[in-house]
């Protein structure tokens, strides 16, 4: 009985030694700031997965608010988390102290939970983090002044824009698109440029909310890239864009792209821009082995077509897919 009790004892300390130092391996890594990459943005990943509150510091928000002060950052992370989680604006200040915290998976919590609260008077002491020597720390940054609309908001992501990190870049270029300010079209241009693929995807993303004419005739050029998911982002920015010479680049994609991603991205976008002269290109996507091709292309047709396109919609009544045939006779029924 006695050696049962021993070895429960010593296994317990054993466990928490390993979570302990776990926690300070992540805290090791947090802290240390990160190469540039031109890899794909990788999977963000969770540290505090595993729930190390008791039910009564879980459930309490009086303890919640004492754990603010634990001498253990894992504790203090999962209060803060949890703090943020329940968006009452009675934790702004305490929420806001915890960004001075000096543990960077405590940061990172206290910023996610000023992105559950969007409160404005958060955002000064946010934006103090661009500095931050944690790459994780700006990342998260970024990721959370994105969901504020404000003047603010947009001067952090502009001064993150020019990150040396590139996953900072990424996600900078990503959002910044939505406040419309002419002033940041140049970066966003030369972000265009980047070797990195990920880099260029997230600027098309962000200059796809202006309908400056030069802007189209740079997204035109992006049909060409290496990259299928580039390519797809080109193709649907290039719906905000009706001209003849976008027109004639979407057909040419429609045509030529082997990634059927993009082409459904170039059948999309000439939907949208309802140019009735595409109907004849778009009648040879009626036999494309995709069964949702052949679908975005019945419902582009039933939109764009003239009486002639009645006789295709009965013949796409016949097809193996059952999605296809749904969306022929919802076109055929809008004819009638």
């Amino acid at each position: 009985m006695i050696f049962t009790s021993i070895s429960r004892v010593l296994a317990i300390s054993f466990l928490t030694c390993l979570y302990i130092s776990a926690f300070a391996s992540v805290s090791d890594t947090l802290n240390t700031a990160c190469d540039c990459s031109d890899e794909p943005p990788p999977k963000r990943k969770d540290p505090l997965s595993i729930n190390y509150l008791t039910p009564e510091e879980y459930k309490d928000p009086q303890l919640l608010l004492a754990l603010f002060h634990s001498p253990l950052e894992y504790k203090r992370a999962l209060s803060v988390r949890k703090i943020g989680q329940l968006r009452s604006p009675s934790y702004l200040m305490p929420i806001k102290e915890m960004l001075l915290d000096n543990s960077c998976l405590v940061k990172i919590e206290a910023l996610k939970a000023c992105g559950y609260l969007t409160d404005e008077s958060l955002l000064n002491a946010m934006l103090k983090l661009t500095e931050d020597k944690s790459c994780q720390v700006r990342e998260e940054l970024a990721y959370q002044i994105a969901k504020y609309n404000t003047e603010a908001a947009k001067v952090g992501l502009t001064r993150l824009l020019d990150d040396k990190d590139s996953r900072i870049v990424y996600v900078a270029s990503k959002y910044i698109g939505r406040f419309k300010d002419n002033n940041i079209i140049p970066r966003l241009l030369e972000i265009l440029k980047s070797k990195n693929k990920n880099l260029r995807e997230s600027a098309i993303n962000s200059l796809a909310y202006y309908r400056h004419s030069y802007i189209g005739v740079e997204l035109v050029k992006m049909l060409s890239d290496s990259s299928k998911h580039v390519r797809q982002a080109a193709a649907y920015a290039l719906m905000n864009f009706n001209n003849e010479e976008v027109v004639k680049s979407l057909l040419k994609t429609l045509d030529q792209d082997t990634d059927d991603h993009v082409v459904l991205a170039a059948i999309e976008s000439l939907t949208t821009i309802g140019d009735k002269s595409c109907i004849d290109a778009l009648l040879k996507k009626l036999k494309h082995k995709d069964p949702v091709i052949r679908q975005m292309t019945v419902k582009a047709i039933s939109v764009l077509g003239d009486d002639r396109v009645s006789e295709y919609l009965r013949e796409a009544l016949k097809d193996d897919s059952k999605f296809v045939r749904a969306e022929a006779s919802k076109g055929l029924v809008k004819r009638n």
